[in-house]
This record gives C-alpha cells, sequence and structure tokens, in this order.
C-alpha cells in the first residue's frame, strides 16, 4: 500500500475487498505495525523480504536459481567433496602416519602435474 502511485485507490480497494472502511484498515495496519516494531520483529521481517528479493533478482527475474542444471552440478560436486573430506577425517584419525605420507604423496602429484607445461615431466599419458 505504501508503494503503489495511487495509495488511496489501493487502500480503498483492499479495505473493501476485506469489507472494511479505508479508516478501519488503515488504523489496523498502522497498529500491526507498531506491535512488529516493539517486538523487534519488523527489522527481521524487512530484513528477509530483502534477502529474497535480492535472490530472486540474482536470479534472473524471480525463477529460482537451485533448479538450474549448474547449480545442482555445483551442489552434486560440493556433497562429493564434503563426503570425502569426512571419510579423510576419520582415516587421518585412526592412521595418521600413513595419512600423512599418502597426503605427501599426493601433494607431490599434483605439484608435479602443475609444473609439467614447464619441465617438460607427464605424470599422466
Amino acid at each position: 500500500i505504501e508503494k503503489p502511485q495511487n495509495q488511496k485507490a489501493t487502500l480503498s480497494h483492499v479495505a473493501q475487498q476485506n469489507g472494511m472502511s479505508p479508516q478501519d484498515l488503515a488504523g489496523m495496519l498502522n497498529r500491526n505495525r507498531k506491535e512488529l516494531e516493539e517486538t523487534g520483529q519488523l527489522e527481521q521481517m524487512q530484513t528477509e523480504l530483502d534477502a529474497a528479493i535480492m535472490q530472486g533478482q540474482g536470479a534472473g527475474g524471480g525463477r529460482s536459481m537451485s533448479a538450474t542444471l549448474p547449480r545442482r552440478i555445483i551442489g552434486l560436486v560440493s556433497s562429493i567433496l564434503v563426503a570425502i573430506m569426512k571419510t579423510a577425517a576419520v582415516q587421518i584419525s585412526k592412521k595418521p602416519k600413513q595419512s600423512t605420507i599418502l597426503a605427501c604423496l599426493l601433494f607431490a602429484t599434483v605439484l608435479v602435474s602443475y609444473n609439467a607445461p614447464r619441465n617438460g615431466i607427464v605424470v599422466f599419458p
């Protein structure tokens, strides 16, 4: 009711749809606003609304990003990485010496692979 171009007409229309007078509706809305301000819920509701609006704008005009294929792929990859990290944490706590040696070997392999274009070493043919 605050944002339309003709606030009085909008207020009258909403009041008529609810079987109230515009003055009764305005009074009810003002009382609700005061109650929400006193309990601190108004700021929380405004923050949630702003976040929902920003998410809708970021998603391309109201479309949910969670339904897109790239978002699903990212979710799948991240869940696999989390599972691997949890498994690694369990293995590290059970066998710290072997885990340290394996981590060093993995680091060395990644380092050599990264430097392969510079030094000509081919790790994976």
